[in-house]
């Protein structure tokens, strides 16, 4: 192969690649609420892998996290009310 040749290969071979963004960069501005909601786990609509219809939005995940909350803190008391009672 000619000098010119392998020249012309390789200028083919070589592609640019576009620098790569990250979440921030490509993310929307969430607002105070959607950020508070997804420090407490809720996720946006793009992301929330359940049925449409299930899907709640930051403001409603966030004025409910505290009934989940409280409904997992008595659950977990009736167990060990019920298992204690067994035993």
């Amino acid at each position: 192969m000619s000098e010119e040749t392998q020249t012309k290969v390789v200028a083919e071979e070589t592609t640019e690649v576009a620098p790569e963004t990250t979440p921030e960069q490509t993310a929307p501005e969430l607002s105070p609420i959607e950020q508070k909601a997804l420090e407490m786990g809720w996720r946006p609509k793009e992301e929330f892998e359940g049925e449409e219809a299930d899907f709640i939005d930051a403001t409603e995940f966030v004025r409910r996290k505290p009934l989940f909350e409280k409904i997992d803190t008595v659950g977990k008391e009736l167990r060990e009310t019920k298992f204690r009672s067994l035993s």
